[in-house]
């Protein structure tokens, strides 16, 4: 499953030695030559001894007693172990090896601390103190992930996730961020660290944290600040960084699901589509059987999609490969991001737009597929902005949110209390990052509003509400060079290049997220409506307060009409349903069943 290799975002490099793949290249920013490069996330192969077992497949439990048990998931079934692999011979077991993977902080190389800004230019600080007297604040001006997609208008209305809880599964949360609610009591340690928190050398499941949920408090201070998709949501720490063993994700998992999570983040997965991985069969059984025990307890598992610009249809699953969206349980959400005009790299755009506001987009807008995103109609479900810091326009061109000042140089742009400047220098308490890691959260923090606004909804219904309010986007991007003309050579992966001709299923499965229309298009049938055996979805694909794609696959036609026959036929919903009442005449019979057959005729 996913749980070999972490993301940790575009800039962050992979070496995979378990295969004659050549090294990963490392991205070259346009603007000044800058380097991206990093002291990379390394997967060192197999580690010796240990194996990824699942204790399903045992005949009798005396395995146990062969070998030292390093973490289990019980509710899925699933140990880590240490032993020798004839130990786990003869029982029946279906098992394989474990990964081993390291963490260390990323760099820039070539910038030097002396040639970059040290604090934010003036439109930077605008209206923090005026905006928060009002509660929750407008998104920072540097947020052009919530500017663009209207949140403020959602927040002012009331819907901030208040009731929901979100768990990041990650390399931990600063709970001492002011702008960040974390109840450590409902949190977990699930990692090689001693506690939860943030590790010592990284700080993305703090940024993640963020982008779903920040609630701009320190706009009351004057700022800088951030605010989340849902403000208002409950965080849960469930850190699994630095990596103990993949039974640990599975169990940081299920035990978010069991202390009362919503909305679960995983912004883990590949850094290579073929790098070295469990036994596919395993990765498989894995991924399903953590999907279904979500999916059955009220949670939602939404996971980053990669940072290969690969086409993951073309590869079969296995652990250190995302793609899992298709599966019961899982939302995978590929990345974009804008590409501004700025005096360079390390300057924030140089136009304001009508608000005051740095302009983003302004050579390629913020729904361009970023040029290091995983895309395949087939795995994806919808993509959300996980930005291009530095390597086509400007390193604010990253998602702006929290970092934790413990972590130093580590993020774009850091800026707050702490000390820090652009460059990945310093310990501000913000700063950018990008990649699918950036993206994943957004979508997080948005099942958690819906979950907030419906709490009886299923996660099946939220992931297809989530679905259905999507743009599907069809675009010309100007920059040619993001995508070739025809399908290329699969090995070229991480190039740069996006593999694939450009159309919005390919690279965004549904659509581009579309927050405030699914913050406010409402769920008529929280729960779903069973029929004939099944649980259906109805969705309203025109916004007009009728749901005429019954069975809610996307397509209004002649099923729809067939499925509302017999829910009218077994008086599945109440008479009283407008969400079906076609004829317009207040109630839900069989004229509406007629109607609806005209309108698809």
């Amino acid at each position: 499953m996913f749980f070999g290799n972490n993301i940790y975002d575009w800039y962050m490099l992979v070496y995979m030695e378990q295969t004659r793949r050549r090294f990963i290249k490392t991205a070259a920013a346009a603007a000044g030559g800058l380097s991206m490069a990093t002291s990379p996330v390394v997967a060192n192969g197999v580690r010796e001894n240990h194996f990824l077992v699942d204790t399903r497949s045992a005949d009798s439990e005396a395995w146990r007693e062969q070998v030292e048990i390093v973490d289990e998931a019980d509710a899925v079934q699933f140990a880590s172990v240490k032993g020798d692999e004839s130990d786990l011979e003869g029982f029946g077991l279906d098992f394989a090896p474990e990964i081993e993977f390291s963490i260390e902080p990323p760099e820039v190389k070539g910038v030097s601390p002396d040639d970059v800004p040290d604090k934010l230019p003036e439109t930077g600080q605008f209206d923090a103190t005026q905006e928060a007297e009002d509660g929750i604040p407008e998104p920072h001006p540097y947020q052009w992930s919530k500017r663009s997609q209207n949140v403020k208008a959602l927040h002012e209305d009331g819907i901030t996730g208040d009731g929901a809880t979100i768990a990041i599964v990650d390399s931990g949360i600063d709970p001492d961020h002011p702008d960040l609610v974390v109840d450590t009591e409902r949190s977990g340690n699930f990692s090689l660290d001693d506690s939860i928190g943030t590790s010592d050398d990284s700080s993305h499941g703090t940024h993640c944290a963020g982008i779903s949920a920040a609630n701009g408090s320190r706009a009351s201070e004057g700022g800088p600040y951030v605010v989340g998709v849902a403000p208002d949501a409950v965080l849960l720490d469930m850190k699994v960084f630095p990596f103990k063993s993949s039974a640990s994700i599975l169990s940081a998992v299920t035990t978010a699901v069991d202390n009362g999570a919503d909305a679960i983040n995983l912004s883990l997965g590949p850094g290579s589509p073929v790098g070295p991985s469990v036994s596919q069969h395993l990765s498989v059984k894995s991924y399903r059987r953590v999907g279904e025990y979500a999916r059955k307890n009220g949670a939602i598992l939404i996971e980053a999609a990669g940072n290969d610009d690969t086409n993951i249809d073309e590869f079969e699953p296995q652990i250190t490969n995302a793609g899992k969206g298709s599966q019961s349980g899982w939302v995978t959400v590929s990345a974009t991001g804008p590409y501004s005009e700025a005096p360079s790299y390390m300057d924030a755009p140089k136009d304001l737009d009508e608000n005051g506001n740095p302009d983003y987009g302004t050579i390629l807008p913020v729904h361009t597929p970023s040029d290091y995103t995983n895309y395949g109609p087939k795995s994806l479900d919808v993509s959300a902005p996980g930005g291009n810091a530095g390597y086509r326009g400007t390193l604010f061109d990253g998602v702006m949110s929290t970092l934790s000042p413990k972590v130093d140089n580590y993020g774009f742009v850091r800026i707050g209390p702490g000390g820090g400047s652009a460059g990945l220098v310093g310990s501000g308490m913000y700063g950018t990052l990008h990649g699918t890691s950036m993206a994943a959260p957004h979508v997080t923090g948005l099942a958690a509003l819906i979950m907030a606004e419906y709490p009886d909804a299923a996660p099946d219904q939220v992931k297809a509400h989530i679905k259905n309010t999507a743009k599907h986007i069809d675009a010309t991007y100007s920059n040619s060079n993001y995508f070739t003309d025809e399908p290329t050579d699969r090995d070229d992966y991480d190039d740069g290049m996006l593999e694939d001709p450009y159309d919005s299923k390919t690279f965004r499965g549904a659509g581009h997220i579309d927050i405030e229309r699914a913050g406010r298009k409402s769920i008529p049938f929280p729960g779903g409506v069973e029929v004939d055996g099944q649980t259906v979805y109805p969705a309203d694909p025109d916004d007009d307060g009728l749901y005429e794609d019954v069975n809610g696959d996307g397509v209004v036609d002649m099923k729809d009409a067939e499925l509302l026959y017999q829910i009218a036929l077994e008086d599945a919903v109440d008479s009283e349903a407008t969400a079906f009442d076609f004829d317009g005449n207040g109630r839900f019979d069989m004229n509406d069943v007629q109607e609806l057959i005209r309108r698809v005729e």
